[in-house]
């Protein structure tokens, strides 16, 4: 007969062994001397678990030795017996639950702790009732108890160990945490908990991981791989002082060194031990900062140290004495080695004599001598020695070597200035905060009238004229405040009482903590300067008066010019859109073209009197250079063609297709060369050519642009005459072609304007060409002006017939009839359903606006009672919330006039002559 057995491990971890019995028809659990029940039975007893059977009634009918001794009993003495017997009132008591459960089918397990016999202690023991079946009938219970009082005491003992070493860690003012194998946190103590201002469960869940940041001394933050646990993993040995900071959440970072020691243990892999050496790294970093700051001072200062023990003669030199000494820094000196770095033999023998009273008696000594370095050159240096004592006894010699030769060439320098100011021609003098003369060289003395000894430590009260001495209160304030005191002419006075006026350089004098102390001044006569000034001042004047006279007289025949042409180019515009015979017409043409011609000798006129008094303003823009190439051809091209001339545009195909430039400047230019080209020539052709010179830059290009015909050609000689104004190369060529003669000087003024000049090749009956070089910006943007004129031009295309259906009230204000009646019929023309009211000077159109409350005032500017700009003004004081728009009508083309009209508070300009589509324009504009 066999056991068979198996292991069987509580909850708590405790193990005990089931035995099951052979499968038996009956086994009837009695001690009977069958030898089959015998040997059972000796088999059991052997068994240290304690077996027994009770039955359905808890009777007991079998228990082996182990059983009844654990109860301080035989077999016999058991077996019979309710179990109430054999485990008392108290036990019996207690394992009632697990009895009925048994009874009721259930296997039952449990522990139970009991006094031992004797009353000294406990035993443990580990229950199992396994119900028995018979008949599908629970017929009783085998109970297999195991004693575990050895294992449980184990147990307590461990646990009591476990917690004096947790009471020691967490005593410990070191953090500690011990990770598992997979690299877990599963224990730390409360020091690690207050470096990481953490709770226990938050780090035992990993949560340290997202709010802290680790990072490296120089702030980078350490990677995973870095980690100390997982660098002592890898290489399997203890990795010690890892510097980490901590970052916590909006606070300071907390500085800890960390030590990882792997372990060879079951479930521990490793433990941490965390120092916060906060306090530390503080410490250190400013120990560190004020070595880092002595030694740039130091340096800074050029100066060196050095020490001598006196028992070991162990010398030291610093880092900046050996480089200012100019050896090498692995240089080791004797005690005799500085002074052979002497230059001077007398000094040296002056040095050694010194040093030896040092020594002998601890004198100390400053001194300051010139040495030769390692490399040859001789400079200046402070010597400062001094002895160290300690018990009366000398320990050791100290000192400092300072390079002193750049404040040795300075008093070099201040040696040869004071010289230089002695012998200077102009007036030099100092003076301290308070304003007391500190120095007075001699030129001071010339210029002045006073001594040196007159001055020095003094105010000189008449020195000063009364009407400047808020000036002298207001140099020593910014002296004060170092505010920088730019160059000035003021006035002196003389010990003659001379009033002297002088141009006045001061600069402020620090001292060695850089405070101002004093100035020096730099006084220069400028009498003859301020004379010649005077003179040049008066010569001025006399030239703006006359410019401004010529420039009232251009102004003035500009309004009477464009006065009555406004009105005959008006009405001729009118007139030619009539039904008129054939003759009429050809009249018709023939006074417009006079009338256009007038028009042009005065616009040539205005155009020179601007170049001539400097008023050209240049205004670039975006230009897309092809196309506005091709419209000035364009606008020619019919003055060509009736000639049978032909014209031919050349551009260079890698031409920039945006240029920056000064389009209506330059449209005037070619115009004109183009216009003159085909004026002198008889039959042949034109050139007009724009050539790229160069791409000079990503932003600039050089441009060639060039008129060239067959004409007429020009003389040599006469070549430098066509340029100067009224001038053509012959009379003749006024009575056969006409012009003024003013063209190409105000091209040529034009282009100077924009850094460039009019260049010509001619030769006489062969033809010119005319050309300038432009270097200007380039771009591929489209510029503002260019999409407003498409915008502008869509617009005007889709609301051509806009202005038929309005309805508003126009005020004109013009004292001439002619204009008047000519502005009236184009707006009547542009606004047939517009009522229209009139004002022949300022004062009517104010008291009309009132009344009235017109939508839009067109506005003359020269006016008798009050001219437009008075008229301007006194409106837009009446006015109420809604501004109404007033636009000047002028004859004035001189430069500057619309800048006057819009700064009397009008909003648009018209210059006359105007014709329809100039109002049409400006309607689109304001309606």
């Amino acid at each position: 007969m066999s056991l068979k057995s198996c292991r069987w491990v509580t909850k708590q971890g405790v193990p005990f062994v089931l035995f099951s019995l052979p499968a038996l028809p009956f086994f009837p659990f009695q001690r009977s001397e069958s030898e089959h029940n015998q040997n059972l039975h000796q088999i059991l007893d052997q068994v240290p678990s304690m077996i027994g059977f009770w039955d359905k009634n808890l009777i007991n009918r079998f228990a082996n030795a182990a059983y009844a001794s654990w109860f301080g009993k035989t077999p016999e003495e058991i077996f019979g017996k309710h179990i109430r017997f054999l485990l008392g009132d108290a036990i019996y008591s207690a394992n009632l639950p697990y009895l009925e459960g048994a009874l009721a089918g259930t296997t039952q397990v449990f522990e139970r702790k009991i006094p031992k016999p004797d009353g000294l202690g406990y035993r443990h023991s580990l229950a199992f009732y396994k119900p028995i079946f018979v008949n599908q009938e629970v017929d009783g219970f085998i109970a297999i108890v195991n004693d575990i009082t050895t294992v449980k005491e184990a147990q307590e003992e461990t646990e009591i160990q476990q917690k004096k070493l947790s009471a020691i860690i967490d005593a410990l003012p070191l953090g500690i945490a011990i990770l598992d194998q997979r690299g877990k946190i599963v224990e730390v103590n409360a020091a690690l908990l207050d470096i990481l201002r953490l709770e226990k469960e938050e780090i035992l869940a990993g949560k340290y991981k997202t709010v802290r940041k680790f990072l490296k001394p120089n702030h980078l933050e350490y990677e995973e791989s870095e980690y100390p646990t997982v660098k002592a993993r890898k290489i399997n040995r203890m990795v010690s002082d890892v510097t980490i900071g901590i970052q916590i959440e909006k606070e300071d970072i907390i500085w800890t060194s960390v030590t990882a020691v792997p372990l060879d243990l079951p479930d521990v892999s490793m433990f941490t031990i965390t120092r916060n050496i906060t306090e530390k790294r503080i410490s250190d970093l400013e120990i560190e900062n004020l070595k880092r700051i002595l030694e740039k001072t130091t340096r800074m200062a050029r100066v060196g140290g050095w020490e001598i023990q006196k028992e070991t003669t162990r010398i030291y030199w610093s880092a900046i004495l050996k480089e200012i000494l100019g050896v090498g820094t692995d240089f080791v000196p004797d005690i005799h080695y500085l002074q052979t770095f002497i230059a001077n033999k007398e000094e040296e023998d002056e040095f050694i004599q010194k040093f030896k009273e040092l020594m002998e008696n601890g004198s100390s000594f400053v001194t300051e001598i010139q040495i030769r370095r390692e490399g040859g050159e001789v400079i200046w240096v402070r010597i400062v020695a001094e002895a160290i004592f300690e018990n009366g006894q000398l320990k050791s010699l100290i000192g400092t070597l300072q390079d002193i030769n750049d404040r040795k060439i300075h008093e070099v320098i201040n040696s040869r200035y004071a010289s230089i100011i002695k012998a200077s021609t102009d007036a030099i003098y100092s003076k301290n905060m308070k304003g007391e003369i500190i120095s007075w060289n001699k030129t001071a003395e010339w210029l002045f009238g006073y001594a040196e000894e007159e001055v020095i430590g003094k105010k000189i009260e008449n020195f000063i004229p009364a009407d400047r001495r808020e000036e002298e209160t207001e140099i020593f304030f910014k002296l004060a405040m170092q505010i920088g005191i730019s160059q000035l002419e003021t006035v002196r006075i003389a010990k003659n009482g001379e009033r002297i006026d002088v141009s006045l350089t001061i600069s402020p004098i620090p001292d060695f903590r850089g405070e101002i102390t004093s100035a020096s001044f730099f006084a220069r006569d400028i009498r003859e300067k301020i004379q010649v000034q005077k003179d040049l001042l008066n010569a001025k004047e006399i030239a703006e008066k006359a410019n401004k006279a010529k420039s009232e007289f251009v102004a003035n025949m500009s309004h009477e010019l464009r006065t009555p042409l406004n009105g005959i180019l008006g009405f001729l515009e009118l007139l030619s859109k009539s039904s008129l015979q054939n003759v009429q017409r050809e009249y018709l043409e023939t006074i417009s073209l006079s009338a256009n011609s007038l028009l042009e000798i005065v616009n040539d006129i205005l155009d020179f009197s601007k170049i001539e008094s400097g008023q050209i303003v240049l205004l670039p823009e975006v230009v897309n250079i092809k196309q506005f190439a091709l419209k000035i051809k364009d606008f020619v091209s019919h003055s060509a063609n009736e000639k049978k001339i032909t014209l031919e545009l050349k551009i260079s195909d890698d031409l920039p297709e945006k240029i920056e430039v000064d389009k209506q400047k330059l449209q005037q230019i070619l115009i004109n060369l183009l216009g003159n080209a085909i004026k002198f020539t008889i039959r042949g052709s034109i050139f007009f050519s724009i050539e790229l010179m160069e791409i000079l830059s990503d932003r600039m290009v050089k441009l060639r642009i060039s008129v060239k015909d067959t004409g007429i050609g020009i003389a040599k000689e006469n070549q430098m005459k066509i340029f100067q104004p009224f001038i053509q190369e012959d009379p003749s060529i006024t009575r056969n072609f006409g012009g003024t003669g003013l063209g190409l000087t105000i091209s040529n003024g034009l282009l100077r304007a924009m850094n460039s000049e009019l260049e010509l090749e001619s030769k006489l009956g062969l033809g010119s060409e005319f050309f300038f070089v432009l270097i200007v910006p380039y771009t591929k943007e489209t510029s503002e002006k260019e999409t407003r004129e498409v915008i502008k031009h869509t617009q005007t295309f889709l609301n051509t017939n806009r202005f038929k259906g309005i309805t508003c009230k126009v005020l004109v204000v013009e004292d001439n009839d002619v204009n008047m009646k000519l502005a009236n019929t184009f707006l009547k023309r542009l606004l047939p359903k517009a009522t229209f009211v009139k004002a022949e000077n300022g004062e009517e159109a104010i008291s009309i606006f009132q009344t009235e409350k017109p939508d839009l005032i067109f506005m003359d500017i020269q006016m008798p009672i009050l001219n437009g700009y008075e008229a301007t003004r006194a409106i837009r004081s009446l006015e109420d919330a809604k501004r109404i728009p007033i636009i000047a009508l002028t004859a004035n083309a001189i430069s500057g006039e619309l800048e006057k009209c819009l700064d009397a508070g009008m909003d648009d300009y018209l210059s006359k002559p105007v014709s329809l589509a100039d109002f049409e324009n400006i309607l689109q504009k304001w309606l």
